[in-house]
């Protein structure tokens, strides 16, 4: 698979949803992450776990890790799918449950995500 795209887009969300498999979701995503105007969206992944109701970060961090591996963070933002995630859970546990799966990250990567690199893609220069 070759992505060869005029200019910067972010991709699908990055939502396994839109994929059949994990297996299937991580090989789209490492390929499209090989063209480096590709970026992806952090958002979603909580409509994906087995347990809409009980999910937490645990469920969703593999896939988190997957993402910051494949893209970086300068690639990397923070989705907002609204009303769709809120299909399992609401906004604030969703925020959360991401934020804990970022305590890893460096102060700039997290920074990265959750605002910096969606204001640098949109040039919203906030």
């Amino acid at each position: 698979l070759t992505l060869n795209p005029p200019t910067p887009y972010p991709s699908r969300s990055g939502g396994v949803g839109y994929f059949y498999t994990i297996h299937i979701w991580r090989q789209q995503l490492a390929a499209a992450a090989e063209s480096p105007n590709v970026f992806a969206k952090v958002s979603g992944l909580n409509t994906v776990t087995p347990d809409f109701d009980n999910w937490t970060y645990e469920d969703i961090k593999p896939l988190v890790d997957y993402a910051i591996e494949q893209f970086g963070a300068d690639r990397l933002m923070f989705g907002s799918d609204w009303p769709v995630a809120v299909l399992a859970g609401d906004y604030a546990k969703v925020w959360d449950e991401t934020n804990k799966c970022l305590e890893g990250l460096s102060p700039g990567e997290r920074d990265a995500i959750l605002g910096g690199t969606g204001n640098a893609f949109y040039r919203l220069n906030i």
